[in-house]
């Protein structure tokens, strides 16, 4: 451990943070949180001295931060590195779900950003072979990608201690070396080039399309979440698809949540938010500490679009992106004068994490689940490879999160389980069938549009599917909000003929009037 103080600025991912925390202290959705379930003979002792020890290898968890007017910093060393509680739930009614509880009621309860404490660890045992291993922290100290790194450290410690062996040297890289860098790109050429392609790039100030039914305006203190996982066999079938078209899964994941988005919306293209690590080819690769970026993906979508054709264009499109990726978001809604004007940069986000979900430590098995990532304005799924080194990928699990404000509570459930249908019959289609070809709905909401929107009678007789379904948002408010919000985005397509939504209403409208008039409804 190093006890050297110093005193640091910030970074540009730090100073957001710092300032969106600040405009809401009592906001504990900046906290981030996940926990690592281990299965198999651990050693309680060894693991809560691995935890500490990597903690105190990584500087940058050992700060505090104090800011005199518009000068803040951090400082190095200031606080003490800590281990993990231990909490024993065994005799519990429900030792798993009192642990969740626990968790969920832990990573909810605010901290004070310039006191701390800014990291919590606890192990919650739930078996004789089985513990929680729970990791909390404030977003202005570690991202998921430097959560990944300190878990591999805790692994490798504990593994060693296991085997008693010495361990690796630390190669964390410092906080120094991850401020220094950040100095040193906002003052280069590449800084300035940077903002110019991201300046032309949303130079017109496009409006996020959004499924939500209105705009947010505030940060909720809370999320609503959902989650499903895909087996080997969808993992694999997905990746397969991707490779016809020279992509990658995580490419293909990205051309189904624009492609998702656009169809949902109706709108022509999708502004999606893309969370970035900024990391490759630096230090910041090896340093446990917060980086992620947001930066916009556009996306125009022609249904008519080969589905190959559009996986190989945004592929394009995401790597020519990443040579600019640096580049903060939030100086970028600055520089296009949005903040203080109701207006966003990106509409709903998708993250997606490659890296692995799944590690060992000595002879117990370590599978890592996400609780909290961070603040949610519209909706963000994530999507996370499952597997291992040894196994390749296992699966994938997504997770959606949902802003309160602007989703009823079973809406994220809703259009998570429509888009891993959606992703399934992705993965299913040849890359020339044409984009507005591959449909979302799954059984029972397209019985629903097929029966029980043209069945005669009273709600007794609408089918069972419906029914189990209710948990959908609306189809009929649906489309009445989506016609509000884009009134001449195509509606319906058939061959060259187009209807908008402001079209398609009125004719409903119309129609509507004529048969209450000879007496249906």
């Amino acid at each position: 451990m190093s006890t050297h103080r110093e005193r640091l600025p910030l970074t540009e991912a730090q100073l957001g943070l710092w300032s969106a925390q600040r405009l809401d202290p009592a906001n504990p959705v900046y906290l981030t949180a996940e926990y690592v379930e281990l299965t198999g003979p651990l050693d309680e002792r060894a693991f809560t001295a691995a935890v500490t020890r990597a903690v105190g290898e990584a500087d940058g968890l050992s700060v505090r931060f104090t800011a005199d007017g518009d000068d803040i910093h951090q400082e190095t060393g200031a606080v003490a590195p800590a281990g993990p509680e231990l909490l024993d739930l065994r005799t519990a009614d429900d030792p798993h779900g009192t642990a969740l509880a626990w968790m969920e009621e832990e990573r909810s309860t605010p901290v004070d950003i310039a006191h701390g404490p800014l990291y919590r660890h606890a192990l919650l045992r739930t078996g004789d072979q089985r513990w929680l291993w729970y990791h909390r922290c404030h977003h202005i100290l570690l991202d998921a990608y430097g959560y990944a790194r300190l878990a591999e450290r805790v692994a490798e410690l504990y593994g060693h201690a296991c085997a008693g062996t010495q361990p690796p040297a630390p190669s964390f890289g410092t906080l120094r070396d991850a401020v220094e860098e950040d100095l040193r790109y906002t003052g280069s050429e590449q800084h300035g080039l940077d903002a110019r392609f991201w300046q032309d790039l949303m130079a017109d100030r496009p409006h996020p399309p959004t499924p939500a039914r209105t705009a947010p305006t505030r940060v909720p203190h809370r999320f609503l979440r959902s989650r499903l996982t895909l087996g080997a066999e969808d993992a694999e079938r997905l990746a397969a698809f991707a490779q016809r078209s020279r992509a990658t899964w995580p490419e293909a994941v990205t051309a189904a949540w624009a492609l998702y988005l656009t169809r949902l919306t109706g709108a022509p293209e999708a502004v999606i938010g893309l969370p970035v690590s900024n990391r490759t080819g630096s230090v910041l690769a090896r340093t446990p500490v917060t980086a992620v970026n947001v930066v916009p993906l556009r996306v125009a979508v022609d249904e008519r679009e080969p589905v190959g054709d559009l996986l190989r264009r945004i592929t394009r499109t995401l790597r020519r992106q990443r040579r600019h990726q640096r580049y903060r978001g939030e100086q970028l809604q600055r520089d296009l004068q949005l903040f203080g004007h109701g207006r966003r940069l990106v509409g709903p986000q998708l993250n997606i994490k490659p890296f692995t979900t799944e590690l060992a430590f000595g002879d117990c098995r370590g599978a890592v689940h996400s609780l909290a990532a961070g603040a949610v304005e519209d909706l963000n799924v994530t999507v996370s490879g499952r597997g291992g080194p040894d196994t390749g990928l296992t699966g994938l699990d997504l997770v959606l999160d949902g802003n309160p404000d602007l989703y009823g509570a079973e809406e994220p459930t809703a259009h998570l389980r429509r888009f891993a249908t959606f992703l399934d019959r992705l993965s299913r289609a040849e890359p020339d069938l044409p984009a507005g070809r591959i449909g979302y709905l799954g059984e029972a909401e397209h019985r629903r549009v097929l029966e029980e929107f043209n069945a005669p009678g009273d709600e007794s007789e609408r089918p069972v599917e419906a029914a189990e379904d209710a948990s959908a948002p609306g189809l009929t408010e649906g489309f009445a909000a989506q016609a509000r919000r884009t009134p001449q985005a195509p509606a319906l397509r058939y061959g060259d003929a187009v209807v908008t939504y402001a079209e398609l209403a009125d004719r409903v409208d119309r129609l509507a009037s004529v048969l209450r008039a000879r007496g249906a409804g």
